[in-house]
């Protein structure tokens, strides 16, 4: 471990934000080593780490000037400061979405693609349901290639911050004591009920949201966009994504050896099939590693697959960014 490098995390009181400082507690990171930035007006915040607390400064204005990789955990905050920690050379790590909306940078996903960043100085980290998905791709790949990925995702609604937990928990208690609901971030009820996406339609009839996944899942395996499919759901829960994934491979090839290629990737968690159902909140939640909980495909030789993923949504976004961080400061493990 590079014991003297510096990592900031930019929106360190936000989900993501503290999810990262608990990913780089687990990892051992110094905490004499970590600056915790907030915005101006969370400036003083204690926040914890390991089994002491950091005192949180000011992301605007802040000197990167000794920072070697700054984390980017709120898009807001990014706006603000990325340019600033740009021109005083730290390497940048959004996974906030703020670069996968406003430029084009190549997007890395640990044990996938970031073995060989050589000298890039600003990366994407993706969502966890892109993180999950690059992996079993990238683990399936050598043995039958892929032709086709076709991703369901069911959002928890903490994908849009604490704006999106606040909604859930007010609609919520509104309706289970006979009260009215106002929707304000959704545009109609999310409690006790799905909502397909509904902002931003491109001319193929996918959202902005649908068609930015498709896109960092397909740079991240380095097939053709044209080759990826998304469909985004939110879910009336808390925490905890699932992902109907279904692939469509180049050669047909026995499950078994399907299900063994999984077992051995790095990054994944392959749960044994029993009568329990695996769901995202219970099994999910908390865990750092998306889990793959089926394997269906046609007997024999399969070229279909149909995979249920779950993953917690912000731990699993968070691990893959500390993973990535560490790649760039201690250089492949």
């Amino acid at each position: 471990m590079n014991d003297q490098a510096l990592i900031a995390v930019v929106g360190a009181d936000g989900l993501l934000g503290e999810a990262l400082l608990a990913e780089l507690a687990d990892s051992g990171w110094p905490a004499s080593r970590l600056r915790a930035l907030v915005a101006e007006e969370a400036v003083g915040t204690r926040l914890e780490y390991a089994d002491t607390y950091l005192k949180s400064a000011a992301a605007a204005g802040f000197d990167f000037a000794d920072v070697a990789v700054a984390l980017f955990a709120d898009a807001e905050l990014t706006a603000q400061s990325l340019s600033q920690a740009r021109a005083a050379g730290a390497r940048l790590l959004d996974l906030s979405g703020h670069l996968a909306t406003t430029t084009h940078v190549p997007v890395v996903v640990h044990a996938v693609n970031d073995a060989e960043l050589g000298a890039q100085t600003a990366l994407i980290a993706p969502p966890a349901v892109v993180v999950a998905a690059a992996r079993v791709v990238a683990a399936l790949q050598p043995l039958a290639g892929v032709e086709r990925i076709d991703l369901t995702w069911l959002r928890a609604v903490s994908n849009d911050g604490r704006a999106g937990i606040d909604e859930l928990a007010r609609q919520t208690a509104n309706l289970l004591n006979a009260r009215p609901i106002e929707p304000h971030l959704y545009p109609q009820q999310i409690a006790f009920n799905v909502l397909p996406g509904w902002d931003g339609f491109d001319a193929t009839g996918y959202t902005a949201e649908e068609a930015l996944c498709s896109r960092l899942l397909a740079e991240a395996v380095g097939v053709p966009s044209e080759c990826v499919t998304a469909l985004a759901l939110r879910m009336p829960v808390f925490f905890g994504d699932g992902c109907v994934l279904r692939l469509r491979l180049m050669r047909g090839v026995p499950c078994g050896q399907l299900q063994r290629a999984l077992e051995a990737s790095a990054g994944l968690d392959c749960l044994a099939l029993d009568d329990a159902p695996v769901s995202p909140v219970v099994d999910a939640v908390s865990q750092s590693l998306p889990q793959i909980a089926l394997l269906r495909a046609a007997a024999g030789e399969a070229r279909d697959l149909n995979l249920w993923i779950v993953a917690d949504n912000v731990r699993a976004a968070a691990s893959n960014g500390v993973a990535v961080a560490r790649t760039l400061v201690d250089g492949p493990r």
